[in-house]
């Protein structure tokens, strides 16, 4: 390599293209395409070395490697390589995502976070980084499959409480947070939390959660044991008949729970009542100091009893009636319930007194006392009323149950003989009122006849019906008669 050269010699020169360009063939004092080639320098000289453009490619890519599931919002890492400028230039990469979106160009490996769920084909391309209009055709496609992270809850016992989601969505974004309460219900406790919430932090309540995968959570609650507190002493009368409806009342039992309560009664007498109301009624059957007790039970879970209450005492006992009688006629009844309706049981205080007894049940009925043989009045009762003659003046005594002023009396139509059962005298109006529009004329005797028509009421000298009487009622059909209870 010189400036200046001697006659006849030999220099050797070799032509060396660039990068872009490849070396064709000699020209002026040089022909041929050999290279490296000699010259003799027999005289001055001038050769031109001609070179051609190589006209650049650049070689597809491989298809994108990387996962092939991911989370919406997660950010998925994808690689490819493999091209090649012919030219050797270096070169870059472009990643078409499969969402309508392409990447920038750059390196060979890069992450793609998607916004919705489905199936992605991603492929990439290369291209010279010194010519960038040299670009490669696309890659095969990499498919990727893109769905939503879900939260799947459950609870355990089934039934025992719920979970609430904030936010409560069915999907979510990959690293979403969301915030897990457990609302147990009313007979409940929340315990923990389990399956992808097991851990240190599993009794926390509310409690987050980050969703960077498909979760799924157990909210674990345990049951109360439910209690129900004592009620108070029944409180109600002190004293009563043997048949009287008595009415006894308690409460203040409570359940831990909030569930609300029925009551029962122990009646003293080995009965007990049904499960109910705080306040029920009861009608002893004999006589005696009764004992009576109270507890209370869950209306839901019917096996939470509570303990039975202290006892509050009543003292039962039957009902005595004397009953004054004149001398002859008599027209009498009475509000008691015996326990043996034999005439001459029932009027043995009077039998040595008594003339005749008279009773009508449909037909005419009569007890003589010094011929029962031939008689047809047997038994007698609290719901008729009976003649009775006597031969003096002489006073009888019954014992017996208490009768409801309102137990119904059934009437025939025609003639009836009735008894009386309030316990106090009453306008007959009043007494009469569940079958007043029935009545044809009510007959009473006190010493003399007494007589309501209710078609004269200003001429009738019957006004008022009194205990220990007993009426005749003439009725147009037949009718149930209900004395007013008061």
């Amino acid at each position: 390599n010189k400036t200046n050269y001697d006659y006849n010699e030999t220099v050797q020169l070799t032509a060396n293209s660039n990068s872009d360009y490849q070396f064709d063939h000699w020209g002026g004092n040089l022909s041929g395409s050999d290279n490296p080639i000699n010259l003799t320098m027999n005289d001055n000289k001038s050769v031109t070395a001609y070179f051609t453009q190589v006209q650049e490619t650049v070689s597809i890519p491989s298809t994108p490697t990387g996962p092939s599931s991911g989370k919406v919002g997660q950010s998925l890492s994808f690689s490819t390589g493999g091209s090649i400028s012919n030219l050797g230039h270096p070169v870059e990469y472009q990643y078409e995502w499969g969402d309508g979106n392409q990447s920038s160009w750059g390196s060979a490996s890069q992450n793609r976070s998607y916004t919705i769920s489905g199936t992605k084909y991603i492929k990439a391309r290369a291209r010279c980084q010194t010519h960038t209009s040299v670009v490669s055709g696309w890659s095969s496609t990499k498919s990727v499959s893109i769905s939503y992270c879900t939260l799947t809850i459950n609870v355990s016992p089934s039934g025992s409480g719920s979970v609430i989601k904030n936010p409560n969505k069915t999907n979510y974004d990959y690293n979403e947070t969301v915030q897990l309460t457990a609302n147990a219900n009313s007979d409940y406790d929340f315990d923990h939390w389990g399956g992808d919430l097991s851990g240190s932090d599993s009794g926390d309540n509310p409690i987050n959660i980050t969703m960077n995968s498909n979760k799924s959570v157990t909210a674990y609650f345990t049951q109360i044991q439910e209690t129900v507190s004592t009620p108070n002493i029944p409180s109600g009368p002190s004293s009563g008949k043997v048949g009287q409806s008595l009415s006894f009342s308690t409460g203040g039992s409570n359940s831990n729970l909030g569930h609300s309560v029925e009551y029962q009664f122990d009646w003293g007498d080995g009965t007990q009542s049904g499960w109910g109301s705080s306040s029920q009624s009861h009608s002893y059957s004999s006589s005696g100091t009764k004992n009576i007790k109270s507890r209370a039970r869950c209306q839901i879970h019917t096996g939470v009893v509570s303990g039975w209450s202290s006892t509050s005492s009543v003292s039962i006992s039957y009902c005595t009636l004397t009953t004054n009688l004149n001398s002859s006629w008599n027209l009498v009844s009475w509000n008691v319930d015996t326990p043996n309706d034999s005439v001459s049981l029932l009027l043995s205080d009077i039998m040595v007194n008594l003339v005749i007894a008279l009773g009508f049940e449909k037909i005419g009925l009569t007890y003589d006392p010094k011929w029962p043989q031939f008689s047809n009045l047997h038994t007698v009762d609290h719901l008729h009323g009976y003649w009775l003659n006597l031969s003096a003046e002489k006073s009888f005594s019954l014992i017996g149950s208490y009768v409801s002023p309102s137990t119904p009396i059934e009437l025939e139509a025609g003639w009836n003989l009735v008894s009386y059962l309030p316990n106090n005298s009453m306008d007959i109006e009043n007494a009469l009122g569940s079958i007043m529009d029935k009545v044809i004329v009510v007959l009473g005797f006190d010493r003399s006849g007494l007589t309501y028509d209710p078609a004269w009421p200003q001429f009738s000298n019957l006004k008022i019906l009194s205990p220990g009487f007993g009426y005749w009622i003439k009725v147009t059909e037949s009718c149930i008669l209900i004395y007013p209870d008061t």
